[in-house]
């Protein structure tokens, strides 16, 4: 549990950061072939990506926390993922057939990294295996609240306006918030008490 204010801070930008990437995710996942299917691709097409989006996501699943051991590289790959998961998801307002294969592959890649980075700042955010658990537990928590919530607002918005262009401009707001909020926490302390050494007495560590 945090012990400090730093540390509250730190656990909240990474329930924010967690639970964007969830909302942003099964956004995705949930309204992606009926979005596709009312802008012209037919609905086995819509289905096959939707399949792809989660096969192609699986690489950088792998890849992203290899990148973001380093706080810069973590910054740089915060803002590669936060602008074009914006850039893909406003893509989705114009996109035609023809398009739908590329714009899948880039928000699966995407998206799939946001999670990679998510999941890699619950660890390295931890100074304990404990305190990881506790943190985990509740950005977990949290994030698929929103991540429901988030997809039904989404569906209301297209319900009431008949056109999905609200909530696509929505979503790319909140990954623009996403890449802000790792950048954030790149720096910031890491969440509870390291355990003590053989050398050192528990308590002993820095106040």
């Amino acid at each position: 549990m945090p012990r400090a204010p730093g540390q509250c801070w730190t656990t909240a930008l990474i329930v924010v950061v967690f639970g964007l990437q969830a909302v942003l995710y099964f956004f995705v996942a949930g309204w992606l072939p009926t979005v596709l299917g009312e802008a012209g691709t037919d609905a086995g097409t819509a289905a096959n990506l939707l399949a792809w989006f989660s096969v192609v996501g699986f690489i950088s699943t792998l890849v992203t926390p290899m990148l973001v051991v380093r706080p810069i590289m973590l910054r740089v790959t915060a803002v590669v993922i936060g602008v074009g998961i914006a850039g893909g998801v406003l893509w989705l307002t114009v996109v035609v057939p023809g398009q739908a294969f590329a714009l899948v592959s880039v928000l699966g890649l995407l998206q799939s990294g946001a999670f990679g980075v998510a999941m890699s700042l619950l660890v390295a955010k931890a100074a304990s295996p404990a305190a990881a658990g506790t943190l985990s537990a509740l950005a977990q928590g949290i994030g698929f609240v929103l991540a429901a919530v988030g997809s039904a607002v989404v569906g209301s918005l297209r319900l009431s306006t008949g056109s999905w262009d609200a909530g696509l401009w929505i979503m790319a707001g909140l990954a623009l918030v996403f890449g802000a909020a790792v950048i954030a926490v790149a720096g910031r302390p890491a969440i509870g008490q390291r355990p003590a050494t053989r050398n050192e007495p528990v308590g002993s560590g820095p106040r």
